[in-house]
């Protein structure tokens, strides 16, 4: 999948292409048909967090995100589900964040 590759520039067109069309995944109404690339991306960007929590998290990695997982797996919240969360939780901070340009 493109969301595994380490490449940020990749990493951004992705979740770009995502982001541009989230509005109508949050329908769930034939999303794989209606906003194709949007899917495509949010499935790809699950993927990248599902590899990142397969390969276990990196030491330097936020005590929130440590705790986070912990909590997940505690309650038994599956790897794909920790990432789907994760998808929707980092769409929620991007979106809140002021753009700025220099």
């Amino acid at each position: 999948m493109i969301g595994r590759c380490g490449r940020l520039g990749l990493q951004l067109t992705i979740f770009r292409l995502f982001e541009g069309k989230f509005h109508l995944l949050l329908l769930d109404l034939l999303s794989k048909m209606t906003s194709f690339e949007a899917y495509n991306a949010r499935e790809n960007v699950t993927a990248a967090f599902c590899d990142y929590y397969k390969n276990g998290i990196p030491s330097d990695a936020s005590d929130l995100v440590r705790e986070r997982i912990a909590v997940g797996r505690k309650y038994g919240l599956t790897t794909e589900a920790l990432a789907r969360l994760d998808v929707g939780l980092t769409q929620a901070i991007l979106i809140n964040i002021v753009s700025v340009s220099v």
